[in-house]
């Protein structure tokens, strides 16, 4: 076959094809078979070689979902703002310091303040994520993961403030209800008196 030496693409594929089918004429090439283009460049003198290959199947890779969206809820410890949910992309397979980054990025996180990330089951804090190295993975999609935007500094003692109300079915009851808001006390607190000063 000759070289494409400039020509037309239609001229050089119909030739490479012409020669194709005198040697493989038959109702299947007709129907289920087609041409790619290559172009090859030589390194040496910048020769370009174009050629139209037959082929009948083409081999793709699969879409890899490589990250996943998650929704967090981000928590005012200082009551400065409403809780605001965000929907972060992050790798499937990264850690907990990724999301904490991209969440910082869409809440606008000042250079002061830092994230604490908490899974909240039937109203209560079930386990804070504080590891910033633990996988994503261990966190599952139906799980109720809030962030709870905190001011950098020393730390001491978390404070968890339950919601409750009456329950009227269990008479004096109260109820848990909503999700709990969590802060830090800077110093060990000595009397229920001054968690209660704090909290007001």
């Amino acid at each position: 076959m000759k070289d494409s030496d400039n020509r037309p693409d239609e001229e050089v594929a119909y030739e490479c094809w012409k020669n194709h089918m005198a040697r493989n004429d038959s109702l299947i090439v007709d129907e289920c078979q087609g041409q790619y283009k290559s172009t090859l460049v030589c390194p040496e003198c910048g020769k370009i070689s174009i050629t139209f290959d037959p082929f009948m199947y083409l081999s793709l890779p699969l879409p890899s979902t490589v990250t996943r969206a998650m929704t967090i809820t981000v928590f005012y410890c200082d009551g400065s703002g409403l809780p605001m949910p965000y929907t972060v992309n992050v790798l499937k397979h990264g850690c907990c310091r990724d999301l904490c980054q991209a969440l910082g990025t869409a809440c606008c996180l000042k250079s002061d303040e830092m994230l604490l990330l908490a899974e909240v089951y039937e109203n209560k804090i079930y386990r804070y994520l504080e590891n910033p190295l633990e996988s994503l993975t261990s966190i599952k999609d139906e799980e109720h993961i809030v962030a709870y935007r905190l001011k950098n500094g020393a730390r001491k003692t978390k404070l968890e403030i339950l919601h409750r109300c009456p329950d009227n079915v269990k008479g004096g009851d109260r109820k848990i209800f909503g999700t709990p808001l969590v802060t830090y006390l800077v110093e060990d607190p000595q009397y229920g008196a001054n968690i209660e000063a704090y909290v007001h």
